[in-house]
């Protein structure tokens, strides 16, 4: 055991990832495109402007919710005064608790961004560190310690998860204003 997955666990990783996004797609493309096709007179028109959001809207949440993530993580590390020992990183914060005040959940990711810029820096100690290192990656909400746009399928779910308010917002639209 060397630690490395075997093909089959990858499998139902990717299994349980496809499900979810076929599920969502489902729901984005045709749950919300189909509600407006309930106006007779332009049903078609808005049947096919909602789905042309839907697509546009995922392909910039695929975008933006991977830039938010590098801003949150950038945002937090200026906040955070490393340099004049304000903040310990090497300090005991415990990674499994989410209590606490603001400020130090606020510290707690800013930890982490700082070690995962470490670690993206030199990739090694994700090997010296495997648990910190997983930690890192599911705080940041990454999938390798590479700074690129990636297209995975959680990415994917991210963007058709943001095209929801998009296209709750068209619909409320149509309801109120109608043609």
């Amino acid at each position: 055991p060397d630690g490395t997955f075997s093909d089959r666990q990858n499998e139902r990783i990717l299994e349980f990832q496809y499900k979810y996004f076929v599920e969502l797609a489902t729901y984005v493309y045709l749950g919300f495109a189909l509600q407006y096709s309930f106006l007779r007179k332009f049903g078609y028109s808005t049947l096919s402007f909602g789905l042309l959001q839907a697509t546009v809207a995922a392909q910039w949440g695929i975008l933006w919710m991977q830039f938010i993530d590098r801003f949150h993580c950038d945002y937090l590390l200026r906040q955070i005064n490393f340099g004049t020992g304000d903040v310990l990183c090497e300090e005991n914060l415990p990674a499994d608790s989410i209590s606490g005040t603001f400020q130090q959940i606020q510290e707690r990711q800013g930890c982490t961004c700082k070690l995962w810029t470490e670690i993206a820096a030199n990739k090694s100690m994700s090997s010296e560190l495997p648990h910190q290192a997983h930690h890192a990656l599911l705080t940041i909400g990454k999938m390798d310690f590479e700074d690129t746009i990636i297209m995975t399928y959680p990415a994917m779910m991210e963007g058709l998860l943001a095209t929801v308010p998009v296209q709750i917002t068209y619909g409320m639209l149509l309801g109120k204003v109608g043609p």
